[in-house]
C-alpha cells in the first residue's frame, strides 16, 4: 500500500493527447483507496477548476474517476462562498468541530512557507 500526503502537493501533468494542462491544488484521502483532488485545467482555450474522487487501481496509481464537479474558474469565488456557508451551517448543527482562529493562523503560515 502507498502512503498519501495528508498535505496538498502542488504537482503539474500533462494529457498530451488533448494538449490539456492540469495543475494539481490539493488531495487528502476519502478512504483507503480513493483520494479527493482539487485541480485547475487548461481546456483548449478555457481554465476550469475541477474536484474530483480519483481511485487506485491494482498497480496502486490514481485514475480519475467520473465522479466529481467540474467548473469554469469564474464559478469558484461563488463556489467557495457557499461552501464557506455550508461548513458554517454544519457547524451549528454540530456535524463539524468549530474552526479555531488558530486554525486559520496556521494554515496561512503553512502556506506563507510552502510557497517560498
Amino acid at each position: 500500500m502507498t502512503a498519501v500526503s495528508h498535505t496538498p502537493v502542488p504537482r503539474k501533468a500533462s494529457t498530451a493527447k488533448r494538449g490539456n494542462e492540469q495543475v494539481f491544488v490539493a488531495e487528502w484521502p476519502r478512504n483507503r483507496r480513493e483520494l479527493v483532488r482539487i485541480s485547475i485545467d487548461r481546456i483548449e482555450t478555457r481554465f476550469v477548476v475541477s474536484i474530483r474522487v480519483w481511485w487506485r487501481n491494482d498497480d496502486g496509481i490514481y485514475k480519475p474517476s467520473p465522479t466529481g464537479l467540474t467548473l469554469f474558474v469564474s464559478h469558484l469565488p461563488k463556489l467557495v462562498e457557499h461552501l464557506e456557508a455550508a461548513r458554517k451551517k454544519a457547524t451549528i448543527f454540530g456535524l463539524l468541530e468549530p474552526l479555531a482562529s488558530t486554525d486559520l493562523i496556521n494554515a496561512h503560515l503553512r502556506q506563507r512557507t510552502t510557497k517560498r
